[in-house]
């Protein structure tokens, strides 16, 4: 026997009993001892099966006899091929057994899919409602039992409640996993790339990281604070890609939600179908455009264009007071004479500027620029414009490879690459040249060119050069630093002209030595490129 309470609080009105004993013998009625037993008694009675109504007892007889229901998952990440199975193959166990009773619950918000011979088949919105439902309509008298398909992987809703609800009132349930051949997600958006600060009013590209499990073409809609306000279609790729739709922000300053869907053509997975951010709509700047009043203001309408919030008046409209001015971020006089404002509207310009933080920008041209008025001119003093100065003059040392490989047409062309560069030097600058083999063995230090014979002796010096011996860039590098002057007046630089066959790691370490010493190097290669010439060029930029 089986003995269920729906209500166990309403037992409590058991102790009413001895208080109806205990009015029965005190009871100022005649009665006979025996028609005394007889009130009491029914009066217990009608006590005891209102109390039992309240508290919903339900008796079950011993019984075989076997409800089964089954609450089956319906969410996106369980295929559809096997849901359908397990209905399938629950309709060939019902069908099998005639004497159970088959229920089948499909927690799902879509349109009902079971198969014929489940019997009642209900369609709830969530799986712990599914369960819940199932759970109430399985009979009293026949041992319950629930199949729970699932994948587990419900998050939403008080599963585990449901369940331990359904447990408590007798109900056995059984998990059966689903979801081990979950759907190919044909489409998920992960990120949006998106300004967080924008003019109102302005249209803007806004993109989207898309990851596609095939090539689809895919629609894209971007809604603001809930509403659509632009569409696109673009063709995707398998795989991690970006795709762009054109956005048009609203005109009303503030912060609003961005948010771009997509829909691709068998995506059946759309929770991750939708990135969202923030966006900080900022009013249009406010420009004060101040014109001559004979004048066309052409500026204001590039201004406009630029999606600038102007106004254009003719100076004599200027606004005079601080109030007046305090909406605009920047003033422009546009080819305006200064002294046609008046005294209060040159006052409250300049207390814009000092006290406010506003801009102003004077555009002269057509008006000579005067030292007047003096309330504008503190604003924007007059100065002499800064002369450009003169650039310091240079010392250069010319390093030239004569080894053997040198020899023939490539020796030929570093002495006249030498003799050009000293023939462009300026007046003001200084030469010196180093020439190499296997050490350092033709140097000329560094003389001013601005007397003629000391020109003439350095170019005769690199004409002279001939070719023979081994290379050794590292000792030429070591002596033309040792023969520069350090003279911090003049821009130091080494030009160095080899063929670059030469050890790399002692001439590497010259090199850094130079530029750490603030002398730029060129590396000028003759021949073939070499790797150790471009890393001499690259450490001395």
């Amino acid at each position: 026997m089986n003995v269920e309470l729906g209500f166990t609080l309403a037992l409590y009105g058991l102790l009413l009993i001895p208080l109806l004993l205990l009015l029965g013998r005190k009871s100022q009625f005649l009665l006979s001892p025996k028609r005394r037993v007889v009130v009491v008694t029914l009066r217990v009675l009608v006590v005891v099966l209102v109390v039992l109504a309240v508290a919903d007892v339900r008796v079950g007889l011993p019984t075989d006899d076997l409800a089964v229901t089954t609450v089956i998952d319906s969410s996106a990440s369980i295929a559809d091929a096997e849901r359908g199975t397990l209905e399938v193959r629950l309709g060939a166990v019902a069908d099998g057994n005639p004497d159970v009773e088959f229920d089948t619950v499909v927690a799902t918000a879509g349109p009902n899919t079971g198969q014929a011979g489940l019997g009642a088949l209900a369609a709830t919105g969530e799986l712990a409602t599914g369960i819940t439902t199932a759970a109430a309509t399985l009979p009293g008298d026949r041992v319950r039992r629930m199949i729970l398909a699932t994948d587990g992987r419900d998050v939403g809703d008080d599963v585990l409640g449901a369940v331990r609800d359904a447990a408590s009132s007798g109900v056995r349930v059984d998990v059966l996993p689903l979801g081990t051949t979950p759907p190919i997600d044909a489409l998920a958006l992960s990120a949006l790339d998106a300004p967080r600060l924008v003019r109102a009013g302005e249209t803007l590209e806004v993109e989207v990281e898309v990851s596609a499990g095939r090539a689809a073409d895919v629609e894209f809609t971007a809604e603001i604070d809930g509403i659509e306000v632009a569409t696109a279609t673009a063709s995707v790729d398998a795989g991690d890609g970006r795709a762009s739709i054109s956005v048009p922000f609203p005109g009303d300053e503030g912060i609003h939600r961005l948010e771009v869907s997509a829909r691709a053509p068998g995506d059946i997975v759309s929770t991750n179908d939708r990135v969202s951010t923030l966006v900080r709509v900022l009013a249009k700047p406010r420009v004060l455009h101040l014109h001559d009043e004979d004048s066309v203001p052409p500026l204001g309408q590039a201004l406009e264009v630029a999606e600038l919030d102007v106004t254009s008046l003719p100076v004599g409209d200027a606004p005079a007071t601080l109030v007046e001015l305090d909406r605009y971020g920047l003033i422009v006089l546009d080819e305006v004479d200064p002294e046609r404002l008046s005294e209060p509207q040159q006052v409250a310009i300049r207390r814009f500027v000092e006290d406010l933080g506003g801009g102003l920008i004077t555009i002269a041209g057509g008006h000579p620029v005067k030292r007047s008025p003096e309330i504008i001119r503190q604003l924007e003093p007059i100065r002499p414009a800064p002369a450009i100065p003169e650039p310091r003059p240079l010392e250069l040392i010319l390093v030239i490879d004569r080894s053997g490989s040198m020899e023939g047409a490539r020796i030929s062309m570093a002495r006249r690459a030498g003799v050009a560069a000293i023939a462009a030097l300026r007046v003001d600058a200084l030469v010196g040249v180093v020439a190499f083999s296997g050490g350092a063995d033709r140097v000329m230090a560094p003389v001013a060119v601005a007397e003629d014979e000391n020109r003439a002796f350095a170019s005769d010096f690199v004409a002279r050069i001939n070719a023979g011996g081994g290379t050794n860039i590292a000792a030429a590098l070591s002596s033309a630093r040792a023969i520069g002057s350090g003279d911090p007046r003049y821009i130091h630089h080494v030009i160095l002209l080899s063929d670059g066959a030469s050890d790399p790691a002692p001439a590497l370490a010259q090199a850094q030595a130079l530029a750490s010493g603030g002398v730029s190097i060129s590396a000028i290669t003759i021949g073939p490129r070499n790797p150790l010439m471009a890393e001499i060029a690259r450490i001395g930029r």
